[in-house]
């Protein structure tokens, strides 16, 4: 059996970018959904990652880098998420002045609430800052969106597989 060590960083980088599409989150009943935004930086520029909860199975329902912060951003991210429940689920999001346009223009249950009931959005967050601190909260020179996107959804798969062994 050979060790990490003997494994080139080549053959780690390939396979943890094929890893985001060996994970996926299937449409299920939910109860509640927990939503926020953080900012990032790619390329000293700032972006917005948006993230999703399923309350109950801490699932990560979905995960996207944006340019702006605003209701039509957060009706597209939610509509997206959306697609991962057979239901409406109620929605929790934080005092964001962008939600509450988005969340009537979808026209589903929602609340605000600030911890509680969103700790397990709070906590991924806290998992992905921890992890990216390396970055300090921004991409290395070379990040594109889309390499940053990818990067997200691959630390999102590895978050659900460790979770399933657990």
């Amino acid at each position: 059996m050979s060790s990490f060590e003997d494994i080139s960083h080549e053959a780690i980088r390939k396979w943890y970018h094929r890893v985001d599409t060996i994970f996926t989150v299937g449409k299920a009943y939910r109860e509640f959904i927990a939503v926020d935004e953080t900012k990032v930086k790619i390329n000293g520029k700032l972006y917005i990652l948006w993230a999703a909860v399923d309350i109950r199975s801490w699932e990560i329902l979905g995960v996207w880098v944006t340019k702006g912060r605003a209701s039509l951003e957060a009706y597209s991210f939610l509509k997206y998420v959306l697609r991962n429940c057979e239901n409406r689920p109620k929605i929790l999001v934080d005092g964001g002045p962008w939600y509450k346009p988005a969340l009537e223009r979808l026209n589903v249950d929602w609340e605000h609430v600030t911890f509680g009931l969103c700790n397990p959005i709070e906590q991924w967050f806290f998992l992905l800052k921890h992890r990216i601190k390396l970055f300090y909260r921004n991409w290395p020179y070379h990040a594109t969106v889309d390499s940053t996107q990818q990067w997200i959804y691959c630390f999102v798969s590895m978050y659900h597989f460790t979770r399933c062994e657990s």
